[in-house]
């Protein structure tokens, strides 16, 4: 999933007042590093762990929310139907205990575990199953649909029986990452309410290992153990995701002992990290960095239809220097590429040398000049065809530090090759808007190009491919291209349970969206992690597996497993970094109190040199 979004910006508090000469203001502000307020400390004698994150909770609804923490949270407040284990990332039994199925492949039986419960108590059976998955696809939740392709019905047999009906084999029918959702209580949304605006405030009921009870927008998520879980009450008993503005305050705090684990740390500081209380992490990842171009071909779109020419959106693909960008931007912890899948999926298809995107801004030029985009006016940038002003609206997600590395160095190669871009970074939420703006009922994406990055799942292509497939204009799709060929392949492959035969469709799709090239990708990041192995043991890494929905040590497992080491007390400080200035006042002095929540859309234009 998404990302990609770290948090917005804090409240910025200040108090009117009016002193006379000598007087003393003293003002409590949060570090311009540091999130909001401090969270809450623990009972005495209980085990919290806290994690230092750099995105917030967006939504507990899992039909909203789009950031990777979202999807890590929805996991441990909600079981799975099928769950996977963290070494090969093969299918486990997780709300469903087994499973069997027709000789054709299109009927599918679960059998649910005995005795599952839901965190308030009352019984979890297959009729909550079988309403989760039709609830998903009459009501086109499109934050799940994209796992659900071929289900054509779900239906309980009886409470411990599951039967789904397909209209063609599935190929991933094992890896569904659907939370499970009560029905008593989901019944009760409307689907369009689900889609759109219903919160689903805690404390929310699941069935998985711990349950969301707080959380503060922006700051920080608290989840407690479920004493009713089918696997066994955790050791943590509480667990917090505090939510960081600035990753070199996540690292202070870490060193300091407020948070047991920082995630994204800056490379500048991963290098030098390690230590006997603080383990480090470089984990490879199943996220790429990508310039997304606004392929929406309808006068609907607000986007520039330049970008609708592949020409032109090929010939930025030589713009840009790749090696240079997972250098400074990622401090070398990225291994560049361009293709949808790593180059250690089994996936993995490899663009022949003479196809393949390499830095040259010679043929970037002559390629635009081909296609009609040229300097009519002698002043260094191009025109578009006709003679037009060209200029695109680049974005980023202002809380990624990387992100806007990254802009900043595209502004400059594009400049290279006579295309003005001018930069904005805007707040996640914003950038979310913008991509996924509707006039009324009319779907109507506000930008050009952006920045920002992919996530999807180790064990499955089929998240990330889907995202360039019709169903998904308006859902996750955020470029909104699509291409006949591509889309047959993926329905194929869909259906294809030969693992060799479906590898081989799969690196045709790549073929053509590179190709096509609605994604200008970088690369692969690194996620560097660090947490401390000298308070807490049981950290279960995942080979190859990306952090937090399903990788390192931010993975599930980890948290089931997590217990306090020998000799060690389990409370973390519990307080983010907070900075208290006295400011003596010789003068009459007037400060205007403003309370500020920025999520608007317009932000400063930013200079390469910013």
């Amino acid at each position: 999933m998404r990302t990609a979004s770290p948090s917005a910006a804090r409240r910025l508090c200040a108090v009117a007042g009016a002193v006379m000469a000598t007087a003393c203001l003293i003002l409590a502000v949060s570090s311009a590093a540091s999130a909001g307020s401090p969270t809450p400390s623990a009972s005495p004698g209980t085990n919290v762990y806290r994690e230092g994150v750099l995105e917030y909770v967006d939504s507990l609804n899992p039909f909203i929310g789009y950031s990777g923490v979202d999807y890590s949270v929805y996991h441990l407040n909600y079981d799975f139907l099928v769950g996977f284990e963290p070494e090969k990332l093969q299918p486990r039994p997780e709300f469903a205990e087994s499973w069997s199925h027709s000789p054709d492949g299109k009927t599918w039986t679960f059998k649910i575990r005995s005795g599952m419960k839901w965190q308030d108590g009352q019984p979890a059976t297959a009729r909550d199953v079988a309403f989760t998955f039709t609830y998903i696809m009459e009501n086109n939740l499109t934050n799940f649909t994209s796992y659900l392709t071929f289900v054509k019905k779900v239906t309980a047999l009886d409470d411990a029986t599951v039967v789904f009906e397909l209209s063609k084999p599935k190929a991933d029918i094992l890896q569904m990452k659907v939370p499970i959702l009560p029905e008593r209580i989901w019944s009760k949304v409307s689907g369009k309410a689900a889609g759109t605006s219903f919160t689903n405030g805690p404390p929310c009921i699941g069935s998985g290992p711990f349950q969301v009870v707080e959380n503060k927008h922006n700051d920080y998520a608290r989840l407690v153990a479920n004493p009713n879980y089918w696997g066994g009450r955790p050791q943590i008993d509480e667990l917090f995701f505090e939510t960081y503005q600035n990753a070199d305050t996540m690292v202070q705090d870490l060193k300091s002992g407020a948070v047991d684990a920082a995630d994204g740390v800056p490379a500048a500081q991963f290098k030098g990290l390690g230590s006997e209380t603080i383990t480090t992490n470089a984990a490879v990842s199943w996220s790429f960095e990508q310039l997304t171009f606004n392929c929406y071909d309808s006068l609907d779109s607000k986007g520039n239809p330049v970008l609708l020419d592949q020409q032109f959106r090929q010939a930025l693909q030589y713009a840009v220097d790749r090696d240079k960008n997972a250098a400074l931007a990622y401090g070398g912890y990225m291994n560049p590429g361009g293709t949808l899948l790593p180059p250690y999926s089994e996936y993995y298809w490899q663009p022949p040398a003479a196809q393949a995107y390499t830095y040259d801004p010679e043929r970037a030029k002559s390629m635009l000049d081909a296609a009609g985009y040229k300097d009519v006016n002698g002043d260094g940038l191009r025109e578009a065809k006709q003679g037009k002003p060209l200029a695109l609206r680049l974005y980023t997600d202002s809380q990624t530090p990387q992100n806007v590395t990254t802009s900043k160095l595209v502004v400059g190669w594009f400049k290279d090759v006579g295309v003005r871009a001018r930069l904005q970074a805007l707040d996640p939420g914003a950038l979310n808007d913008a991509i996924a703006t509707y006039q009324g009922s009319t779907f109507a994406p506000d930008f050009d190009t952006f920045v920002w990055w992919w996530s999807g799942d180790a064990e499955s292509p089929q998240f990330i491919l889907s995202l360039l497939t019709p169903g998904q204009i308006g859902g996750w799709s955020d470029t909104s291209w699509t291409d006949p060929e591509y889309t047959r392949l993926f329905n194929q492959q869909s259906t294809t349970i030969d693992r060799q035969a479906q590898i081989g469709l799969v690196q045709k799709m790549q073929q053509i969206a590179y190709e096509a090239s609605p994604y200008l990708i970088f690369g692969y990041p690194q996620f560097l992690q660090a947490y401390n192995t000298a308070r807490w043991d049981g950290y279960v890494k995942v080979p190859g597996g990306f952090p937090g929905y399903n990788g390192d040590a931010l993975h599930y497992d980890t948290f089931l497993a997590l217990h306090p080491a020998a000799g060690a007390s389990a409370q973390a400080g519990g307080s983010k970094t907070w900075v208290f200035l006295v400011v003596v006042v010789a003068v009459v002095a007037v400060v205007v109190g403003t309370v500020l929540l920025r999520r608007g859309r317009r932000a400063p234009e930013i200079e390469p040199g910013d």
